[in-house]
Parts: C-alpha cells; sequence; structure tokens
C-alpha cells in the first residue's frame, strides 16, 4: 500500500528492550518479534491484517495519534523443560501512518484466531448534482483576478 509507511523505533525503543532484556530472571527469555501484516485497499476502507498468534486480547493495545496507527502487543508462554519451568516473552510494536482520507470515528479493531483486523473506512465525500448558474460577464473572483 503506498499511503502506509511502516515508522522505524527510535534508538530508546531498542535501548529500553535490552536494559528489560538485562534484568529479566535467569530461567526468563525476552525477545522482540514483528508479525506479518498485510494491508488491502478496498473500493470504501482499508483492510489491515496481522498475524498475532498467542497474544491475549488483554496484552494487545491499539492507539491513533497524530495520524500514525501504533499497535503493541506481548505474549508469554510458561513451559516445562526437565526439571525447570522457562517462561518466554516476547513484544512487538509496529507503526502505520494513515492516509488523508480516513474516517477516523468509523475505524473498527477486533481480534480472532490469532489474527488482527483492522478496518479503516474512508471519508465518503458528498458527490450530489447540483446545477450551476450561468452569469453574464466576468464573475466576482475572475473580475478580482483581473485586477
Amino acid at each position: 500500500m503506498r499511503k502506509y509507511e511502516l515508522m522505524r523505533p527510535s534508538f530508546f525503543e531498542n535501548f529500553d528492550k535490552d536494559f528489560d532484556r538485562f534484568f529479566m530472571p535467569q530461567n526468563s527469555e525476552a525477545s522482540s518479534w514483528k508479525p506479518q501484516s498485510r494491508v488491502k485497499e478496498e473500493k470504501e476502507h482499508y483492510h489491515l491484517a496481522m498475524d498475532i498468534p498467542g497474544v491475549d486480547k488483554e496484552d494487545l493495545k491499539v492507539e491513533l495519534h497524530d495520524n500514525v496507527l501504533s499497535i503493541n502487543g506481548q505474549r508469554r508462554d510458561h513451559f516445562h523443560k526437565g526439571n525447570t519451568d522457562y517462561e518466554s516473552f516476547a513484544s512487538f510494536e509496529q507503526k502505520f501512518s494513515m492516509p488523508e482520507n480516513v474516517n477516523y470515528a468509523e475505524i473498527e479493531v477486533s481480534q480472532e484466531n490469532g489474527i488482527l483486523d483492522i478496518i479503516i473506512p474512508k471519508l465518503q465525500l458528498e458527490r450530489e448534482k447540483k446545477s450551476l448558474e450561468v452569469k453574464s460577464g466576468a464573475g466576482h473572483f475572475l473580475s478580482t483576478l483581473l485586477k
């Protein structure tokens, strides 16, 4: 999609992740991952789909600020190997610049079977038929330009 641009994380976001990883317990593993996302433009809306298996609704945050859609999430896995219990933690953040023709009030976000679906409706411009009056001589705007 031409109008969607994935923004790069800032230096501080990477620093925070490295800092958190340093203080994780011994039997824990932290990582970040970039979920696969797809954007499709339809006649009346955009459809953003993202693969986020293992992410619970409570661990997901979708925000819109200054024409940027931010999607953050995390997943935790607990598993047993030998005599030790392990915990795995992975987080992600992706940002998308929104096109100008978006109806922000009608955006819908849903999650089912490991897929996050975001429907972003386009603004519907009124295209009504209008008869225009034909005047004699130069119009006000045209006469102003010619001065």
